[in-house]
């Protein structure tokens, strides 16, 4: 329940359900702009248009991941059009659903000055904006973690099956997006060992509710794992190429950064505490122990921790990337730990930072975008969206039908798809069973083209493989173009495999 304050007094300050959907229309708004024109001079990030390449295919899973964050990208791809303006909305729109989850499990516990609060601190994160930009396998955590932690926070408050089926449809989900979700659940387990209602939680039907519903909803995604050799599993298992000297640095190091990233919520917490900051800081610390609070504690912790805990346990890189669902319970935790009494002038305070912070990035953000080109990095100097285009007219012009499969060099590959006026399906020329969509039969019938990097001799070679002698190749230097600046133009090689109906015709 909330924990003190009258109605009244909460009515009377903090955000109403309707003034949070308002905020978080502007902030969709504010950072799909943001991320637009910080990334206007380059083109997408290979794990978004993976994301794209797999969702349009739909499947029980991936190669690499489970399938959730590419059905989202599928779905959303079916009814908007393929441009980088319209993912980055989506990317934000995942910010903002992951921001409304983290209102309501604190209205679950604060009172509604000090929901306002949580939600305007986590704001002042990176990881709800400049870092949720890329959407990929970690990003969807953000609207996902959140979530289920209200729903496990609803489930132990109320013990009503009702809200254990709730809790499990999220696990659910967590667990369909990123096997990692397992962490978040560890410490909701723990969590709920520690809570002052443990017996009786443990003693409604709630968890094994959520046990059963989660376990329902898993059980396809479950089947097509074991029956594809558990290669979600044996993903991670092949990045082991760390010594354990270099994974703790880089463990190290990424929970350095990710906890230097919320530095300006720090700083805006310390602001509406104002004089008594030390004294809310021993308050927080004594408090995080206490037979009341502790639940919350592992809450807040608990995920960064065991997500570094189990990278090192594995010996994988922990990046900043793993960790940034991990950290949005920290102000919920923090408010509820410290009691800081939250009034009209900390909120205005709190708004002004958010204003502050929404002003800097829009201003920052195309001068981000043209630095970036200058320093000549991959993703806004390469020219994929180029390479796309002019090699799908190759086809046409050699064919006159369209482009129906692409493969090719790393990103340059895995971008032809969303950059392609045909958008032709995918295809693994390494790892065929990782796009099970394209058939020998297909590439058979459909023919394919394949671009490689002039200096990729692999794909070269693989592309010799996979040829006909009715194939055809083409050479071509492009360059990536910017306010009339020019990238370094790069080569490439494009082979194309006739479709049969114009192989049937050649002599």
């Amino acid at each position: 329940m909330p924990a003190g304050g009258s109605s009244e007094a909460r009515a009377a300050l903090g955000l109403s359900p309707a003034g949070v959907a308002a905020f978080l229309a502007l902030h969709v708004v504010v950072w799909t702009v943001v991320a637009t024109l910080a990334n206007w001079s380059g083109t997408l990030h290979h794990d978004m248009t993976e994301a794209y390449d797999w969702g349009r295919e739909f499947q029980l899973g991936y190669a690499k991941h489970p399938p959730v964050f590419a059905w989202v990208a599928g779905a959303w791809f079916a009814v908007f059009p393929r441009t980088d303006w319209a993912y980055y909305l989506l990317s934000a729109l995942n910010a903002a659903g992951g921001l409304a989850g983290v209102w309501l499990t604190a209205g679950r516990l604060l009172t509604r000055p000090q929901q306002t609060a949580a939600l305007l601190l986590t704001v002042l994160t990176p990881f709800f904006n400049t870092l949720a930009v890329t959407f990929n396998a970690n990003a969807i955590l953000l609207l996902v973690w959140p979530w289920t932690v209200y729903a496990f926070v609803r489930s132990i408050q109320s013990l009503r099956p009702a809200d254990g089926a709730l809790f499990g449809v999220a696990a659910a989900v967590a667990m369909g997006s990123k096997y990692s979700s397992i962490l978040l659940l560890v410490s909701c387990l723990g969590a709920a060992a520690l809570h002052p209602r443990a017996k009786a939680y443990f003693t409604s039907p709630a968890p094994y509710v959520a046990i059963a519903v989660a376990a329902l909803l898993l059980a396809p995604h479950l089947a097509w794992a074991f029956g594809h050799r558990l290669t979600t599993v044996t993903y991670v298992f092949e990045k082991q190429h760390f010594s354990t000297i270099s994974a703790l640095r880089i463990a190290g190091a990424s929970l350095i950064g990710s906890l230097a990233f919320i530095g300006l919520a720090a700083a805006a917490f310390g602001a509406i505490a104002g004089r008594n900051s030390a004294n809310m800081v021993r308050r927080a610390m004594a408090a995080a122990g206490s037979p009341r609070l502790r639940w919350l504690t592992v809450l807040a912790l608990a995920p960064s921790l065991l997500t570094v805990l189990a990278g090192l346990a594995v010996n994988i890189k922990v990046s900043t990337n793993f960790l940034i669902p991990a950290f949005f319970f920290i102000p919920i935790a923090a408010i509820a730990h410290s009691g800081v009494v939250v009034g009209a002038a900390q909120l205005v305070l709190l708004r002004r930072f958010v204003a502050g912070w929404f002003i800097a990035a829009l201003v920052g953000a195309p001068v981000f975008a043209i630095v970036v080109f200058q320093r000549q990095s991959d993703l806004t100097t390469e020219p994929r969206a180029e390479i796309a285009a002019w090699a799908t007219q190759a086809w046409q012009d050699a064919y006159h039908q369209p482009l129906k499969i692409a493969a090719g060099t790393a990103g340059y590959g895995l971008g032809l798809p969303f950059y392609s006026p045909d958008a032709p399906s995918l295809f693994d020329m390494f790892g065929p069973a990782a796009t099970p969509w394209v058939t020998p039969e297909r590439i058979a019938s459909d023919g394919m083209l394949i671009v490689c990097q002039v200096a990729d001799q692999a794909c070269a070679a693989k592309a010799g493989e996979l040829a006909t002698p009715a194939g055809q190749h083409r050479a071509v230097r492009l360059a990536h173009t910017v306010l009339g600046w020019r990238s370094p133009e790069v080569g490439f090689d494009v082979f194309m495999r006739p479709p049969v109906t114009v192989g049937r015709k050649q002599p």
